[in-house]
C-alpha cells in the first residue's frame, strides 16, 4: 500500500469517526433548541464523550473500590483487553451501545480482625456513558473466588 493510499485511509477514519462522535448530538445547534440525554435515553453512545480508554477503565475500577466501607486495594492480573463498540442488551431489556472490556483482578477488603481476597476471572465488563457523561460499566460471566486471612 503506497503513502497516499495509507493518508487517505486514515483520513475517511477519522472522518468516520468524526461523524459518529457528532451524530447523537443532544439538541438542533441551528434552531437553539437542546434536549437532555434523560429525555432522549436512546441516543446515548458508548463514543458520545470519546472512546473508552485503559485509564478510563484503570478510573472506574479505583472509584468504585474508593467507596467501600473497608478499605479496599485492588490489583490488575491481566492486561485490560478493550472491543471496538457494540450494542448490547442487558437483563433490565435496555440496550446500549458499550465497549467489551476483558480483565481479570484482585480485590483486598481489610475487615478489620482479617483480610478479605476476591479474585475475579473471565469476566466481560460493559463500558458504556451514563445521563451525565460518566462511565458506567456491567459485567457479565466473571467467576469469583473469595480467601479469609485472620491479621
Amino acid at each position: 500500500m503506497s503513502k497516499n493510499n495509507v493518508l487517505i485511509n486514515l483520513g475517511l477514519v477519522v472522518s468516520m469517526l468524526f461523524c459518529m462522535a457528532f451524530a447523537c448530538s443532544d439538541g438542533d445547534e441551528r434552531s437553539g433548541e437542546t434536549e437532555t440525554r434523560a429525555a432522549q435515553p436512546e441516543t446515548r453512545t458508548a463514543t458520545a464523550g470519546g472512546a473508552l480508554t485503559e485509564r478510563d477503565v484503570r478510573e472506574y475500577f479505583a472509584d468504585t473500590y474508593a467507596h467501600y466501607t473497608n478499605p479496599t486495594t485492588f490489583v490488575f492480573d491481566s492486561p485490560i483487553k478493550i472491543a471496538a463498540p457494540t450494542r448490547h442488551t442487558f437483563g433490565d431489556g435496555s440496550t446500549f451501545n458499550c465497549y467489551p472490556v476483558k480483565v481479570d483482578y484482585t480485590a483486598t477488603a481489610d475487615l478489620g480482625g482479617s483480610f478479605k481476597t476476591s479474585h475475579y476471572t473471565r469476566g466481560i465488563y460493559y463500558f458504556y456513558r451514563n445521563s451525565f457523561d460518566e462511565w458506567e460499566a456491567s459485567s457479565e460471566g466473571y467467576r469469583s473466588t473469595d480467601e479469609y486471612k485472620q491479621k
